[in-house]
């Protein structure tokens, strides 16, 4: 961030994300106690704010969940749940149960 100009407490206050989470997101902290969840809006409002576009947003979204490449891919593509898992079972993610 120290490159864009910008420090952790400036994209807390933009975003809304604590400070505290910040600092977790911006270390990839995995210590015992110090864990946290990515949510879909955390990413939206941390691509907003550096304004990396669609496209940068995408590959926050693919580097902290990569399953999402595959998920795109099927939606992108109207395939269904079994397309869909093929996907998955090809990168060796879990598959997606269903009752068929």
């Amino acid at each position: 961030m120290k490159e864009l100009g910008m420090t952790q407490k400036f994209l807390a206050e933009e975003t809304g994300i604590s400070e505290a989470k910040i600092s977790r997101i911006m270390r990839d902290s995995t210590e015992p106690g110090d864990s946290f969840e990515w949510t879909e809006l955390d990413i939206n409002k941390i691509s907003i704010v550096l304004q990396w576009g669609k496209q940068g947003r995408d590959k926050l979204r693919y580097a902290i969940y990569p399953e999402l490449v595959c998920y795109d891919a099927a939606l992108e593509n109207r395939e269904g749940i079994v397309r869909l898992n093929c996907r998955l079972q090809g990168h060796g993610f879990p598959l997606i149960e269903t009752k068929i």
